[in-house]
């Protein structure tokens, strides 16, 4: 008798008997009958005997009909425990099958509120009522702990939430990482999938450090579109208690170099209450964001409350152009002339400290971005072009890239005997004698 002509209870009898999916698999692809025959069968295997892993690989790929399918499953086992205990009940109120697409609607309310009578054997961890679908979409990857929402949400498969969403999945698992699904949209930019996240109520202050707000992630991004999000959402009503930690965001997206960013928050962040705060640390730290970023008019209001010029906040977190060092190297790096100007109007040193090297100074910031107006401007103010850098090189070497800066600096003095420089004159000088000896031979 052939495989075929089996009647179907034997064959789903058959593969009852196979241990793996594989062989399942396998067995399934043999023909199209076998195939729609054991589909089911398949994924009921994987929901029982694999941890539902199936969602996890589906949610990394974006599979829509996988993932149904599998919540399908999860819904016909809860139907088979319970059907143990109470048969009637359970084909009176959830049938005898259920559909693809009626599975999403079987989350936790259906299961516990609609079967009050019945008694769910399993307990999660936290002692609540728990399901084989409830299981199932709850359930996270080994290495980083991560639920199929926190996937969905990192490759933003907005479809793919939007099932989870409605069956009910838990929106504020955190990862390993303490990162939760609507952390992994916003560092993602996947604005559509994070405001279906805080449509379903997620919460925008669930991170536990500062330093990992849904604030200092989109800032960290250079997101715009996600901070307007976030702020349409009210996530700047609750802005830290300590002023140092509500400047994080804004030092965050200064050292990405994100002054878009900057800008807005410069307002949602409410920078100008503030200046009239009497912390000397407080107003280090906005003289040299609003130098960073080029707000000569915010650095002239700090200048008249007596702000140091040449002054480095204690909690300082700005690694853009480097980390400590004066405003005047920050405007000085990001080319902001008359930042600049203003500074050295109110005696900002155009030097480095006693002891330093040039990188502490802004002259050199200012030749490394190309900026000559600059350069020219601080060696107008006694900026010192012979200062080496942490190599050993002088300030002339690092002008060769820019040949008016280099110019600008021989003609003010800087010295000409640098490694890189003398190399480059050896080089010029052999190649001329070369030439020479060469029309020479010929004459």
């Amino acid at each position: 008798m052939k495989l075929m002509n089996l009647p179907n209870e034997i064959l789903l009898h058959i593969a009852s008997y196979l241990g793996k999916e594989l062989d399942i698999n396998a067995f399934s692809q043999v023909c199209r009958h076998l195939h729609s025959l054991l589909d089911r069968t398949l994924y009921q295997h994987n929901v029982r005997y694999s941890d539902s892993t199936a969602l996890l690989w589906a949610a990394r790929q974006g599979r829509v009909e996988t993932a149904t399918k599998v919540l399908d499953a999860c819904c016909q086992r809860q139907a088979t425990i319970n059907d143990r205990e109470h048969p009637s009940a359970v084909k009176a109120i959830m049938g005898t099958s259920v559909s693809g697409s009626a599975c999403t609607r079987l989350g936790r309310e259906d299961i516990t509120n609609r079967l009050p009578h019945i008694t769910i054997r399993s307990v999660d961890d936290n002692g609540q009522p728990s399901t084989p679908l409830m299981a199932c979409i709850n359930s996270r990857t080994i290495d980083l702990g991560q639920t199929a929402l926190s996937i969905a949400a990192e490759c933003g498969y907005l479809k793919f939430a939007e099932l989870l969403i409605e069956a009910q999945c838990d929106i504020e698992a955190l990862d390993r990482n303490d990162h939760s699904p609507l952390f992994h949209a916003i560092c993602n930019k996947h604005i559509s999938l994070a405001k279906c996240l805080l449509l379903a109520g997620a919460d925008l202050h669930a991170q536990a450090f500062p330093e990992e707000s849904l604030i200092c992630c989109a800032a960290r991004c250079g997101h715009l579109a996600s901070l307007k999000l976030l702020r349409e959402y009210g996530a700047f009503s609750k802005l830290e208690p300590t002023p140092v930690l509500r400047l994080l965001p804004l030092q965050v997206a200064v050292s990405g170099k994100h002054y878009e960013v900057a800008e807005f928050l410069r307002g949602a962040l409410e920078l100008d209450a503030l200046i009239e705060l009497e912390s000397e640390n407080v107003r280090a730290l906005l003289i040299s964001i609003a130098a960073a970023c080029g707000w000569e008019d915010f650095v002239h209001r700090l200048l008249i409350l007596e702000c140091p010029v040449d002054v480095i906040a204690q909690d300082e977190a700005i690694s853009w152009p480097s980390k400590r060092v004066y405003p005047l190297c920050r405007a000085a790096a990001n080319g902001h002339y008359r930042v600049v100007q203003l500074l050295l109007k109110w005696d900002a040193s155009p030097n480095p400290p006693p002891g330093h090297r040039a990188e502490m100074g802004p002259l050199f910031w200012a030749i490394q971005g190309g900026y000559t107006m600059i350069v020219e401007l601080l060696l107008d103010n006694g900026a010192n072009p012979n200062t080496p850098d942490s190599h050993g090189e002088s300030m002339l070497a690092l002008s060769l890239p820019h040949a008016a800066i280099f110019r600008l600096l021989v003609w003010r003095g800087a010295h000409v005997i640098d490694r890189r420089i003398v190399i480059c004159m050896r080089i010029l000088a052999l190649s001329t004698c070369s030439v020479l000896s060469y029309y020479l031979f010929m004459v």
